[in-house]
């Protein structure tokens, strides 16, 4: 539980404050269940907590962690390992998203209103994606992400 809040600091830091929160809700279902009081622990979840609301908004943020409150440990732990492995790749958070968003057949314009950005931020995404990658095709792209999400 303390590694899952560990973690959820390291995606706040990164910006990833989706991921974080769903962390701090998933580790505080197993405190919960543990029902041991951790005083150190909870001031390390307020404080992402306080973060990643900041800057998602109340709404989000609640639907975050409350998607983090359902997961099981074992996913929980897989969850946070992705985030891990995704701070490891050439690309950032929003290229994946994207990246991933390609492979699934979505066109640009689809990508573009899913994300609320216009289409020419997502062709020039594709276009940096490609280049740090040396590709030159969406096929290829989407073969890339297929194998970077499926070791």
């Amino acid at each position: 539980m303390h590694g899952l809040v560990g973690l959820a600091e390291v995606a706040c830091a990164r910006g990833d404050d989706e991921r974080g929160l769903r962390l701090v809700g998933s580790a505080t279902a197993i405190q919960d269940d543990i029902s041991a009081p951790d005083h150190a622990w909870q001031q390390q979840v307020d404080s992402v907590t306080a973060l990643a609301t900041g800057r998602l908004g109340h709404a989000r943020a609640q639907a975050a962690r409350s998607a983090g409150r359902r997961m099981t440990i074992a996913h929980a732990v897989h969850y946070a390992l992705d985030g891990v492995r995704e701070a490891e790749s050439p690309l950032s958070l929003r290229q994946l998203e994207i990246s991933r968003s390609v492979a699934k057949g979505q066109t640009d314009r689809q990508i573009a209103r899913e994300l609320g950005v216009s289409t020419r931020t997502i062709n020039t995404y594709l276009e940096e994606i490609r280049t740090v990658l040396g590709l030159r095709s969406r096929a290829e792209l989407a073969a890339w992400i297929t194998r970077y999400d499926h070791p």
